[in-house]
Order: structure tokens, then sequence, then C-alpha cells
């Protein structure tokens, strides 16, 4: 039986190392990511807890442009097993949603992301390997024709420099596209 759980281990940290090979990096634009661990990396849920989050966000920009920013997301840990049991494995599904519109019309731009993660434990001392698979539909319409009155690097980690890289042509036209992630963390508890 304990031959069985270690092959068991090793095909998923195999299929784990095989699938980077296609793995790309998420472009993921909401202006806070530093609190949103799950949404850049699904193995980041470190802990066998619930979470419901919700933050908004509302900017002005001297009266040049402004947006507002939604986003929520809810964690489910998915274990048959005492969430306070030490070294063990255990999922986590996260589903997520993230909405930023200029005030004036002038950008769209949304993303709906699902993912899901699983921490398998190293050793008795609760050290976890974690991988995560996340998927996110982003739906964006931009027409910011006079972006480029603004000064240079104007708002370059908010929602507007994003929202142009993702309609580079700034033809307020609709564009929406689907990208894949893989992320993988070590982690101790």
């Amino acid at each position: 039986m304990n031959h069985f759980k270690k092959t068991k281990q090793f095909l998923i940290f195999t299929s784990f190392v095989i699938s980077l090979k296609f793995a790309s990096a998420q472009d993921v634009h909401y202006a806070n990511m530093q609190d949103l661990k799950i949404w850049y990396n699904p193995a980041l849920k470190t802990n066998k807890t619930s979470l419901l989050q919700a933050n908004y966000r509302n900017v002005n920009y001297q009266g040049i442009a402004g947006y507002n920013s939604q986003e929520g997301t809810i964690e489910l840990p998915l274990s048959s097993h005492d969430k306070n049991e030490d070294n063990i494995g255990y999922a986590d599904l996260a589903v997520g949603i993230n909405a930023e519109n200029g005030t004036n019309g002038t950008m769209k731009v949304s993303t709906a992301m699902m993912a899901f993660s699983y921490a398998l434990p190293l050793n008795y001392d609760n050290t976890y390997l974690a991988a995560g698979l996340q998927g996110t539909y982003t739906f964006s319409q931009v027409s910011l024709l006079n972006y480029n009155l603004f000064r240079d690097h104007f708002d370059q980690y908010g929602a507007l420099g994003s929202a142009v890289m993702a309609d580079p042509y700034q033809s307020g036209y609709e564009y929406d596209y689907f990208s894949f992630g893989i992320g993988a963390a070590i982690f101790h508890a």
C-alpha cells in the first residue's frame, strides 16, 4: 500500500514537471495584485480555510481620466480530512471575477477566473509542494484616443496602462481572449 502511495505522488510530481513545458504567464491586470495571491499563482493557497474576498477601488486622475475596480474571489478547500490534521494533501478551488470600468466610458476590462490547486506534503514537518492550474477569460474594450497626450508612465501600474496593452490600437473594439496558466510553490505551513 505504501508503494502505491509513493508511486502516485511520483506520477503527480512528474506530470506537473512535464506540464511546465506548456505553461505561460498570466496577464492579470488588477491593480492590487499583491492582495490577491490566488489570482496570479493558485499554488500560493497555503491554508485549508475558505475565503470570500471583495475589493472596490475608485480612482480619479485630476479630471483627466478615472476608473473603478471591483473584484470578488471565493476560495473553497476540497478535503475529505479534518482541516486541522497536519501532513495531508489538500485541494482548493477558487473562482473570481474582476471588472475595471472607465468612469467616462473609455474602457471596460473584465476577467473571470477559475483555479484549482493541490498541495502535497513533502515531509512530516508541514512542508508542502503545491501546484495550481488557472484559466482566465478576459473581455476588454478600450477607447483612449487621447492616451498619447498623457505624460510618460501615466498610471503605469493601474488599470489604464494595462487596458491599453489589451487594445494597443485603442480602437474601441472589444477583444476577448482566454489564457491558461500553471503555478508552483514550496511552502511551510
